[in-house]
């Protein structure tokens, strides 16, 4: 599994948590729901998708919910939750943890409160996190660090997020079409070859940006379209295009579905991706997955491996 060959790459963690007043996040305090988000920029600002337990609340509350508050939607397992984050400092604050180059953001659990993030980075980013940290996240009341060390691993985080929200691991695989590998016009393709595994930070207007592992050094830094995260280890972040990928993440974003774990692996025309959903929303997912196969044919998608984190091998 790709998880495994990346989760230990990018060798620091941190754990923050803090409280951010909403309509959505005192709904969810007042009826003691936890539940998983996921931030999405767009170019009005952004909004934040929330998923959490059918079961957790009363029917009655569910139809009580005000639309302004929040575009809600459920069925007999889950309940989604989108909130417009536009002009608002949760979204201000995404963006500026995410300018950080190695900075990959694994979670968001909203738990009796407060809003728990959990994401991994490289040392070498140190100083321009702790600038972020000190102008954006201290300001939020109750900010706390929970967690500041080294890289526990990424299928140690995701079994322990289980506890509070059973998490599912599912890889995918693809041959690329012919006509997607440009080795003349695509960026990527021309810096970094046909052989590498990159985690995706975010998609925005149709432009994903990620953190790249090039174990096999052939990247070519081509002036200011790469940055360079360690030169050492063969680490960069750049940004990236891929109709496969955008099509699902973007489906998964209107139908507010939580998508957490963007992995991808290229091996000559053979592209393995893999993601991890929330059980609650795992038929809504796999049902956006089908349908974005079949329009897109030519890709040749199939599913290689669906588990959950206890017992998976690090």
């Amino acid at each position: 599994m790709i998880i495994s060959e990346i989760e230990k790459i990018l060798d620091r963690q941190c754990i923050f948590s803090f409280t951010s007043q909403s309509k959505v996040a005192t709904f969810l305090t007042e009826h003691g729901v936890t539940a998983v988000v996921r931030v999405r920029p767009n170019a009005s600002g952004g909004f934040a998708v929330f998923n959490f337990e059918t079961s957790s609340l009363d029917s009655q509350f569910l139809q009580e919910w005000d639309e302004r508050d929040g575009e809600m939607d459920y069925d007999e397992e889950s309940v989604t939750i989108k909130m417009d984050l536009s002009g608002t400092q949760f979204i201000s604050t995404f963006k500026a943890l995410n300018e950080v180059p190695s900075v990959i953001i694994d979670c968001i659990i909203f738990n009796g409160g407060s809003f728990y993030l959990y994401l991994r980075f490289h040392s070498n980013d140190e100083i321009m996190l702790g600038k972020v940290v000190r102008g954006q996240l201290a300001k939020y009341s109750k900010f706390a660090i929970r967690y500041l060390g080294p890289n526990v691993g990424l299928i140690n985080t995701f079994r322990d997020l289980s506890d509070a929200v059973q998490l599912r691991y599912i890889e995918m695989r693809s041959e690329i079409p012919p006509n997607y590998m440009d080795i003349v016009h695509d960026p990527v393709i021309s810096s970094l070859g046909i052989s590498w595994t990159r985690e995706m930070k975010y998609l925005s207007e149709g432009e994903f940006r990620a953190v790249f592992y090039d174990k096999e050094s052939i990247m070519q830094k081509n002036g200011n379209y790469i940055n360079e995260i360690s030169e050492k280890q063969n680490i960069y972040e750049t940004s990236f295009t891929n109709p496969l990928l955008e099509a699902i993440i973007t489906e998964n974003s209107l139908k507010s579905v939580v998508t957490l774990g963007m992995i991808q692996k290229l091996q000559g025309r053979e592209f393995t991706f893999a993601t991890v959903v929330p059980d609650i929303v795992l038929s809504r997912f796999f049902s956006i997955v089908m349908d974005v196969c079949l329009k897109l044919q030519d890709w040749n998608v199939t599913i290689q491996t669906v588990d959950v984190f206890d017992g998976m091998q690090e």
